[in-house]
């Protein structure tokens, strides 16, 4: 299973993504800026996952992820979001500032802004 197929999960069906092989406390989430530039971002489940309580559940109901990013491009900050279950299944999530894209879209997105720079050079 590739890395791209691994990460499919977290953003369809709500299922979480596979660790890339050789880092099992890590995945990646992608965004684009309102800028347009394509950003993933490295979440470490030890570090940046914090314990969500919810009313009702008696304990420790999930994880919540809350994530600020600046833009490499246009140093724009923006903030990702997102809820996990016990078993790390995505729950819901949200972005100010940017959208969230799946692994083949940032993939994409790379692929054209590489293109538009290599043109760029060649005029």
């Amino acid at each position: 299973m590739g890395l791209f197929d691994a990460l499919k999960g977290l953003f369809s069906g709500g299922q979480a993504a596979s660790a890339p092989s050789g880092d099992r406390d890590g995945f990646f989430v992608y965004v684009r800026c309102a800028c347009g530039e394509p950003i993933r971002v490295r979440v470490n489940r030890g570090y940046d996952l914090a314990q969500d309580y919810s009313e009702g559940a008696g304990g420790v109901s999930g994880y919540r992820l809350t994530k600020h990013i600046v833009c490499p491009h246009c140093y724009r900050t923006s903030r990702i979001d997102i809820g996990f279950d016990l078993g790390y299944r995505e729950r819901e999530r949200s972005a100010e500032g940017a959208e969230y894209l799946d692994a083949d879209q940032y993939a994409a997105a790379l692929r054209e802004r590489e293109g538009e720079a290599g043109t760029q050079r060649n005029d």
